[in-house]
């Protein structure tokens, strides 16, 4: 006889599907250069101790969905996160810009009941990337997560590279933050920041290691010119 505390065993129709969606998701996944956004919300742990777990857990789950709803529309694929950060992975860089700014607007336009307004910093880097398994591998996904670390809640943070891609965009300008030194990376990145009059301008120094100080050209007439521009 079955035991009426039996387990019910997936049948191999949900067998099925699970492999074929497995597949149709690794088929949709950005390859070769991908543009790499983080997220994490700031002040988390100050929110978390006001609201108590539950409703904080709550906040969580609203503010994934408005950031998801966003990343969607834009063919970003996800890979969820851990905790209150997240990672999406897109094959255009003009998408990612656009998910990022339509994320931040919407961030900014809801209502929350259980708390303050939730502020979500955003980094931007595209890289060549190898895919394996259900992750991406290469310097390219650690450079875009510092790049995150560096910002501020509502700020978006490109990297140069980024930058390079979405330049010409009509809608959006940036405004150069210059070279930062970034944890545990070699080289500096050169940073610009997202600009549109639906987001907030202003924001305290990077949280960075450093800024670099803008190389001079040589000794001679040139650098004599150069510094009186400055």
């Amino acid at each position: 006889l079955d035991s009426p505390f039996a387990v019910p065993q997936p049948s191999r129709f949900q067998y099925t599907r699970a492999r074929m969606r497995a597949a149709r998701d690794l088929a949709m996944r950005p390859t070769r250069t991908v543009t790499f956004l983080f997220s994490d919300i700031e002040g988390s742990t100050q929110h978390l101790s006001e609201l108590g777990a539950e409703r904080y857990g709550a906040v969580l789950d609203q503010h994934r969905a408005l950031l998801r709803d966003a990343f969607s529309r834009h063919q970003g694929h996800d890979f969820g996160g851990a905790g209150d950060s997240m990672f999406v992975a897109f094959g255009s860089a003009q998408h990612a810009l656009r998910a990022a700014f339509d994320a931040q607007v919407a961030l900014a336009s809801h209502t929350w009941l259980h708390s303050r307004p939730v502020r979500v910093r955003m980094g931007l880097h595209t890289a060549e990337a190898m895919s394996v398994a259900d992750d991406y591998v290469g310097i390219g996904v650690h450079r875009a997560s510092r790049i995150c670390d560096a910002g501020h809640g509502g700020q978006i943070l490109l990297s140069h590279t980024t930058h390079s891609l979405v330049a010409e965009s009509p809608e959006f300008a940036t405004r150069d933050l210059g070279e930062h030194e970034l944890k545990g990376l070699p080289e500096p990145e050169r940073l610009f920041q997202l600009l549109h009059p639906r987001l907030p301008a202003d924001f305290p120094a990077l949280r960075t290691a450093g800024k670099r100080a803008p190389r001079l050209p040589p000794p001679g007439p040139g650098r004599d010119r150069a510094l009186h521009r400055r």
